[in-house]
């Protein structure tokens, strides 16, 4: 059975992500039934609405979402898209797994944390289920996030620090356990193998063989097909 899911490409590096998104998870095998619709900086330009109603009611009848990053601009009374979805579809809890792989450079390699419910709805950290090479503090691990509420979710690939990184994402619809797994399997594989990986998976952020977002989805594509 596929799955409806309302999709959301966002703007600036979110169709890029977004689209990265979508191929991988069609590659899974999972069916999905895409409900395409705009969100952010490029809609409000267009229709002085930053978030229309047909988006909004797409993603109370999927109740699934996956949302790409959106831009917020700086005194413009323009609000975050994602305060604005959560505070219409009470997105109350950010789930954020953390999990240290292979070929990804951390001070803490048994770390493999799952749900842990991280912060209330005053966050405004973006949300997603999926991961990125997040460095802080000299630490580096990969991570995701999912808003969740007991019927509606968001999930949405993080937004690298620039327009060449991929959105390592690998969203779980309800009920496609072992498909997520064979996905977080290709992933894994691809960043500890090492050569097609985006900037910030590098041990240098100036490596010069570096992948961009498509190329980084087409290994983990080709890795679930071997």
């Amino acid at each position: 059975m596929a799955h409806d899911v309302t999709f959301i490409p966002g703007d600036g590096t979110g169709p890029e992500l977004t689209e990265a998104t979508r191929r991988v998870l069609e590659a899974t095998g999972v069916g999905f039934n895409w409900d395409r619709h705009e969100a952010g900086i490029d809609e409000h330009r267009k229709h002085g609405n930053p978030l229309p109603d047909a988006t909004l009611a797409s993603l109370k009848c999927t109740e699934v979402g996956i949302k790409g990053p959106t831009t917020t601009p700086v005194g413009t009374g323009f609000r975050s898209i994602n305060v604005l979805l959560r505070k219409e579809l009470d997105l109350y809890a950010c789930i954020r797994p953390c999990k240290a792989l292979e070929g990804v450079r951390t001070r803490f390699p048994e770390t493999d944390r799952g749900h842990r419910l991280g912060s209330l709805r005053g966050d405004d950290r973006r949300a997603g289920y999926g991961g990125r090479s997040e460095h802080r503090h000299g630490r580096r691990r990969v991570r995701g996030d999912a808003w969740l509420v007991a019927d509606v979710r968001r999930q949405e690939p993080d937004e690298p620090d620039g327009a060449h990184a991929v959105g390592r994402v690998h969203a779980r619809p309800p009920e496609e356990s072992a498909a997520a797994r064979a996905l977080e399997h290709a992933i894994a594989a691809v960043i500890r193998t090492g050569d097609q990986v985006t900037y910030d998976l590098k041990p240098s952020r100036t490596d010069p063989t570096a992948v961009g977002t498509s190329q980084f989805a087409d290994a983990v594509i080709e890795e679930m097909n071997a």
